[in-house]
């Protein structure tokens, strides 16, 4: 592995969207079935949500060139993963229809330009240009273990006892990747 690789920014980078990731991942299979448990809305009604954070992913797509120019592309990401964390939070809580899809909607235009900012910036930013194929090659490979492990757990706390953990490890995956980022 070429040493610009094996530098500890990258791993962090690499740490990051690994906790980021799985934070958003483990909650997918969680809310449908919160929601409903809660008696909030339909199973439909849930399914929708689901939708909505979809569309909520293409929002920063017209402006996310202009926020990492404009400001540091190090701030954009951190502040994009505390938006992601207090959504994933409030979602949690008994809040109207309304909200929870208002929820969703930040949740997938936060996650959306956290990839932006980390994997087509910052990733670029720390490696020299003849290895950065393969760190990105690295990142995205990242990302789908990360859509393997993240629902994994959260089909784990699909009991009613298990999703105050859930939240727990959530929080914990978005406190390490803020604290990793800070660095």
């Amino acid at each position: 592995m070429h040493s610009s690789l094996r530098s500890l920014n990258f791993w962090r980078v690499i740490l990051i969207n690994l906790c980021v990731s799985v934070l958003v991942y483990m909650l997918m299979p969680f809310w449908p079935s919160f929601l409903e448990r809660e008696g909030e809305m339909s199973l439909q009604q849930s399914g929708l949500t689901m939708l909505i954070f979809c569309i909520g992913l293409f929002i920063p797509g017209c402006v996310s060139s202009y926020l990492l120019d404009r400001y540091p592309r190090k701030k954009v990401c951190f502040r994009s993963i505390l938006i992601l964390l207090v959504v994933s939070l409030l979602s949690t809580l008994h809040i109207p229809v309304w909200a929870v899809a208002l929820c969703r909607l930040v949740q997938g235009a936060a996650f959306a330009l956290f990839h932006t900012a980390l994997g087509s910036t910052i990733l670029i930013d720390i490696t020299v240009s003849e290895r950065r194929d393969v760190a990105a090659y690295i990142y995205f490979w990242v990302c789908r273990f990360a859509f393997a492990v993240g629902p994994a757990l959260g089909i784990l706390a699909r009991q009613p006892e298990l999703w105050q953990y859930l939240k727990y490890l959530s929080s914990a995956c978005a406190f390490v990747a803020v604290y990793l980022i800070a660095r």
